[in-house]
């Protein structure tokens, strides 16, 4: 994709080159020469050819939305207010998770958040899946096998578990963690860390104890049929998880509070990934799975997964910068190391709300951790931000500590300069998508350029002449191969090729690493019990196998080929069977941009039939064994 403004062109072009991704960066120009694997090519076909032109000297525009700084600071009323009505704040978040040593009977310090707490029955169609798993539970041999010493206390906790009627007043999460504290309190605490997390989880700890005793008052239960309840809700999650079926666990999660259970880390964990499940908006007012994985940090040690969740609900809640202070919290621990899934959804957030200042300030923080790895899609989604907002253009305010971060421009055409530097460090292509989002990020920025916002079915058909030097541009293009010129902006891209040394070091490089993948894989074979033939001897028939094929490339007559696709990846992907329509139409599209492709199958695929998987046959029509 070209970037042109004023004095300074910036050209981000992707071509299939046949050995190894090159990317190169100057002053003026930077071109990426790669040769992907093209399972994905033609989601990001042409996009060797796909540019974004912007010139900065449009005077006097105006953006289309201003970005408001005062809107989205956190210590704004309105968004304190929001704090103190939102149920699992930030604050309770915050208090919890940095484990800080808490005062155990200060319940007036404890927030009154509620859900629909004044009905006494669970709700009809969660309880009537509840009771439906249950059923389908202890009718299972394996369960009743577990349970045949205690099958009368099964009975009895059966019964009470399938009660409709709540057998307490209702407790919510917050009833279990510690009351927020003073700062004063924070101060007075030398217990140092590891105090500070033993009294949270203490604290938690003799709530559930409290709550349990309560229960057991109250149903008669002993603590030998209050542990037999919590083991059969744990069978409930395994069956939840295996079904795809998370309704029963609302109301079997509501059971576990009012019962003061402490189901066990891996239950807990299984709770988490069958609530992921569910991606209905019945109980879009509350977060489930945020509950858990608040339950789970108060009993056990926060895990990655708890932590992601933690992030992602504050994020769905609109809270950038409370997702943001959560991951400031455990930086000195264990968890503390920033990675993709926990902080793009932040920083996304921050590019819906048109907060460019907070966004730029994490996105230099994730590029600068090397545990993000950053991707097409969030380069992208941050850059047409950027540009929908305005700061890509020559009359824009400057990015708050843009220049502090190392950056020489803070808004322009420069700082569009550096931050298309910066992709071209990481990503070697992007999808059609992605440039779409682009092209309408800078239509929204410069909208008196006359450029339209392009919908998801609108195709991005390549631009062949040369555009008016005033005018904004952001579309494909087809650069020639032999000059490497943008026909749109007439800058000539440089394609570095690789040297001889170079060409030999990845030749043995991939030979070597064929040996030591095929090793790896009959050494896992072999552990369960199917490995055929010896390992070393099984290598290096992988890696003579590959040395062939190199040399048939090498010494076969013909066009050279300009793509590899392969063929498996392209021809199952979405349907879970081999569809070789896919593969037709990726051959046909890399034709019709001038490709010489060339197809990776393995050779089963080629008969008219074969087995897929167990119970499954593929049959090929004719067509296909021609093609």
């Amino acid at each position: 994709m070209c970037f042109q403004q004023t004095q300074v062109t910036v050209c981000l072009h992707f071509f299939m080159a046949i050995l190894l991704p090159l990317a190169l960066s100057c002053t003026q120009f930077h071109s990426i020469a790669c040769h992907r694997r093209p399972a994905f090519v033609r989601a990001s076909a042409c996009l060797g050819s796909s540019g974004i032109h912007s010139r900065s000297h449009l005077a006097s525009q105006k953006l289309l939305f201003p970005f408001d700084p005062h809107r989205y600071s956190p210590t704004t009323v309105s968004r304190q207010n929001l704090y103190q009505l939102k149920p699992l704040s930030v604050t309770n978040l915050m208090d919890f998770n940095r484990n800080e040593t808490l005062p155990m009977n200060t319940p007036s310090n404890r927030p009154t958040l509620t859900y629909n707490s004044s009905t006494s029955f669970f709700h009809e169609q969660q309880f009537h899946a509840f009771q439906q798993a249950i059923e389908e539970i202890v009718s299972k041999k394996n369960v009743i096998r577990d349970f045949r010493k205690n099958e009368k206390d099964l009975q009895i906790v059966k019964s009470i578990l399938l009660s409709k009627e709540r057998t307490l007043p209702k407790w919510d999460i917050h009833h279990f963690l510690p009351p927020k504290r003073s700062a004063d309190d924070a101060t007075q605490n030398t217990g140092g860390t590891d105090a500070q997390k033993k009294a949270a989880m203490l604290y938690t700890k003799q709530k559930l104890t409290e709550r349990r005793q309560m229960y057991l008052n109250q149903t008669g239960l002993t603590i030998a049929q209050h542990r037999l309840a919590t083991t059969l809700l744990a069978h409930l999650a395994d069956h939840c998880a295996k079904t795809t079926q998370p309704t029963p666990l609302y109301v079997a999660w509501e059971k576990i509070l009012e019962g003061g259970m402490t189901p066990l880390s891996r239950v807990l964990s299984t709770y988490l990934y069958a609530l992921g499940l569910d991606e209905s908006e019945d109980n879009s007012d509350r977060d489930f799975a945020a509950e858990v994985a608040i339950f789970h940090d108060a009993v056990y040690e926060p895990t990655e997964k708890t932590i992601t969740l933690l992030v992602k609900s504050l994020v769905r809640r609109g809270d950038a910068a409370g997702a943001e202070a959560l991951l400031d919290g455990i930086a000195d621990g264990e968890l503390g190391d920033l990675r993709h899934r926990t902080t793009s959804p932040i920083l996304k957030l921050y590019c819906e709300k048109g907060d460019v200042d907070s966004a730029f300030r994490l996105y230099h923080r994730m590029r600068t951790t090397s545990r993000v790895k950053m991707d097409a899609e969030t380069y992208c989604g941050f850059i047409a931000s950027v540009a929908e907002c305005g700061y890509f253009r020559s009359d824009s305010k400057p990015i708050v500590g843009a220049t502090d971060l190392g950056y020489s421009s803070a808004s322009g055409s420069g700082l569009l300069d550096a931050l298309v530097s910066d992709m071209a460090e990481d990503v070697l292509d992007i999808s059609e998508e992605m440039a779409r989002l682009l092209h309408n990020g800078f239509a929204m920025g410069f909208k008196e350029s006359g450029m339209t916002l392009l919908q998801q079915s609108d195709d991005m058909l390549p631009l062949t002449s040369l555009c008016d030097p005033h005018a904004i541009v952001a579309d494909r293009v087809r650069v020639d191969r032999d000059t490497g010129r943008c026909p749109a902006t007439n800058a000539t891209l440089r394609l570095i090729v690789l040297e001889e040394s170079q060409r030999l070091h990845v030749h043995d490089t991939l030979l070597e690493m064929a040996r030591v993948k095929s090793v790896e894989y009959t050494s896992r074979l072999e552990a369960k019990g199917r490995a055929t033939r010896d390992n070393a001897e099984q290598a290096e028939l992988a890696t003579q196998i590959l040395k062939d094929f190199s040399d048939w490339l090498e010494t076969r007559e013909g066009r050279p080929y300009t793509a590899i696709i392969d063929g498996p990846n392209v021809a199952y992907f979405g349907w879970g069977r081999v569809n070789l329509n896919q593969l037709i139409l990726m051959v046909d599209e890399l034709e019709k941009q001038g490709e010489h492709p060339l197809v990776i199958m393995p050779e089963k695929y080629t008969r008219r039939k074969f087995h897929l998987r167990q119970g499954l046959v593929c049959l090929l029509w004719n067509s296909y064994l021609c093609f």
